[in-house]
């Protein structure tokens, strides 16, 4: 099964690919791939090393030439999409890929601000927590690379990145409802209750 998680920053969606993948899915997200690539030093690597460091955005061409590879590798696994579709470009691709369903985590702006001052990233392998709602094991340390743990983002970027989504967040909505695949998830109730209904919408 293929399955994409899709939301606005702080929705939850890193949290619910995390738990997911603990249950054996493998998880895939735009950066991981990124950083993967950059760390092999290929001639691709250093090109979207440059690319990310001017801050200008991958093409969608290098993204997709990445998803492919890595599929190639991914033998009888469930496979969650964390954070993608971002575009209607790549919610297109995703449907080529014949993904089985969407899942969009719904959560409010003001809660969105709320729990995005709690959050916490590994700068290694780019799991997220929140020191409220999914604290780490030991405090300020990532529970796989035992990274020091740091803040995400500001507020004035937090803010830039949910007018970012909105942009983009209608167009793909509208298209995933005529593709017949997308679920609704209230992401403002407790992480146990949303994974829950996402667990039973699954085995549906």
């Amino acid at each position: 099964m293929k399955i994409a998680l899709i939301g606005p920053p702080g929705s939850g969606k890193g949290t619910y690919a995390q738990l997911l993948e603990a249950k054996g899915w493998k998880r895939i997200t735009i950066g991981d791939l990124l950083r993967k690539e950059t760390k092999k030093n290929t001639s691709l690597g250093k090109r979207i090393k440059k690319l990310i460091n001017t801050g200008k955005l991958v093409p969608n061409k290098i993204i997709f030439s990445l998803i492919n590879k890595e599929l190639k590798h991914i033998k009888n696994k469930n496979i969650v999409f964390d954070g993608m579709p971002r575009t209607l470009t790549q919610a297109r691709f995703l449907s080529k890929l014949n993904i089985d369903k969407v899942f969009l985590i719904k959560v409010s702006k003001q809660k969105i601000l709320q729990r995005l001052k709690y959050r916490l990233q590994c700068p290694k392998c780019g799991r997220t927590y929140n020191t409220k709602t999914n604290p780490p094991k030991k405090k300020g340390i990532c529970d796989f690379c035992k990274e020091k743990l740091v803040r995400r983002e500001d507020e004035k970027i937090i803010q830039r990145r949910l007018k970012e989504y909105k942009q983009h967040a209608n167009k793909i909505i509208s298209y995933l409802k005529k593709q017949n695949n997308l679920y609704i998830l209230d992401g403002e109730r407790p992480i146990k209750k949303v994974f829950s209904d996402l667990e039973k919408l699954l085995n549906k």
